[in-house]
């Protein structure tokens, strides 16, 4: 009798293995991870409509010079917007910057959104000179719900700057 109930057991165990497996498998329940690195899980299976009573989180991401160029240049000939965004001082700025940039100095970036950054669904591409400042106005623009890529310091960047208070 207790080989049965001890089979049983096992067997119940493994169809939940098998259930949660095939719907990671299909795609039906995806993880990720918010602004604030918390994880946030969504499940797909119903088909109604989510109601989201709060803005849904932004979110940040480190990527390679190289990359950030490609994805711009793409975006600019397909007419896509994008926002590039130095966080720089004003006199750093004025000093060399990357042609198109908007100056955002990140001290001014606190919790409320910045009115030069009024569309979330933009994707924000962000630079400072060294790559620290461009992070923390990562992390603080993606918690107001902002898609935004870090690209880290001009003083690498080997694509070319202007100077002057262009904008």
């Amino acid at each position: 009798m207790r080989r049965v109930i001890l089979c049983c057991a096992l067997l119940g165990a493994l169809i939940l293995v098998a259930v949660a497996c095939k719907s990671v498998a299909d795609g039906s329940a995806t993880s990720a991870t918010t602004a604030k690195g918390k994880p946030h899980q969504t499940d797909t299976t119903t088909s109604a409509p989510a109601i989201q009573s709060a803005p849904k989180e932004g979110s940040y991401e480190t990527i390679p010079q190289d990359r950030a160029k490609s994805e711009m240049d793409i975006m600019a000939a397909e007419g896509k917007p994008f926002i590039l965004l130095d966080v720089r001082r004003q006199d750093e700025f004025d000093a060399g910057h990357i042609e198109g940039a908007l100056l955002l100095p990140n001290e001014k970036i606190g919790t409320k959104r910045p009115d030069v950054l009024p569309d979330l669904a933009v994707p924000i591409y962000v630079y400072c000179r060294s790559g620290n400042r461009s992070l923390q106005a990562a992390k603080k623009l993606a918690a107001m719900g902002y898609t935004v890529y870090d690209f880290g310091g001009i003083m690498d960047w080997p694509y070319g700057t202007i100077t002057g208070g262009e904008q």
